[in-house]
């Protein structure tokens, strides 16, 4: 089984094959231009959680459960949907990727400024337990989804740290990550800054290289997306088959702060990570 793709997310939740890249939901259309942000503060009526039904996409028929506390951030629009969600406290593990789909489902009370709707920012915090459910298609061949295997539960309160004017993100991925033209357009320079690590989980060292006292770097090219999330690992620069896979693992569960263009837009971009392995 090959861990460096991870469980695919898309629209719903719906299937794919465990291997396949990652994909998480399409971007809203957004307005393209710059909006304000509003701070919380008197005659600022906040955001509110609305009911939302996750029935579809809740299943009791799992093969492997997995749960976790996750922290993100995001900005309440004045439609009451989220945009730029982000990571505050990540779990580095699946469970992510279920808090930014959840955080995609979630409709809002828009906060209002008199009786004008505004953007405001806010923290969310979501516990939830995830279903993995594996299904066997008409070829025979096993696909999986990550469903919920309960109602999340969630926690919204004032998030202050977004800059007072932003753009809301509405890049998505390249669709052929190896192409030229993608690895140009993604490259970080100019007015976009590079994506910022939150978190950073130290890769294992195989047994079999641990035996043979290998060490060295292996160099990872990843997508990092407008989540933070990372997609499309690839191995530029190999070690050795058993670490190229432990490091392939290891940038997976990474978690950034995505690039930003000109400060205020979350966009995907391209990055080379390095991972050391050493003995000793």
């Amino acid at each position: 089984m090959r861990h460096h793709s991870l469980w695919a997310i898309a629209g719903f939740l719906t299937s794919t094959v465990l291997g396949a890249q990652a994909s998480l939901p399409t971007l809203q259309s957004s307005p393209r231009g710059p909006v304000t942000v509003i701070r919380v503060g008197p005659g600022v009526e906040p955001p509110a959680l609305s009911t939302v039904d996750f029935s579809p996409v809740i299943s009791a028929n799992c093969e492997r459960k997995l749960s976790g506390k996750v922290e993100l951030s995001l900005l309440v629009d004045t439609t009451g949907k989220a945009q730029n969600i982000g990571f505050i406290k990540p779990e580095a593990s699946d469970i992510d990727r279920l808090a930014v789909v959840v955080a995609q489902m979630d409709r809002f009370t828009p906060g209002h400024l008199g009786s004008d709707a505004i953007v405001i920012g806010e923290s969310l915090e979501l516990e939830l337990k995830g279903c993995i459910v594996g299904t066997v298609d008409g070829t025979g061949h096993k696909t999986y989804r990550l469903l919920l295997a309960s109602p999340p539960k969630q926690k919204l309160k004032p998030y202050d740290s977004f800059p007072g004017e932003v753009v809301f993100a509405t890049e998505s991925l390249p669709p052929d990550p190896r192409s030229g033209i993608a690895s140009r357009k993604y490259r970080v320079g100019g007015s976009v800054s590079a994506p910022k690590p939150i978190t950073t989980p130290e890769a294992e060292y195989s047994p079999e290289a641990r035996r043979n006292k290998i060490s060295g770097e292996c160099l990872i090219s990843v997508f990092v997306d407008v989540f933070g999330l990372p997609e499309y690992p690839m191995i530029v620069r190999p070690l050795e088959p058993s670490l190229d896979q432990k490091a392939l693992e290891a940038v997976s569960r990474y978690r950034f702060r995505p690039a930003m263009r000109n400060g205020i837009e979350p966009v995907p971009t391209m990055v080379t990570v390095e991972v050391n392995f050493r003995l000793g």
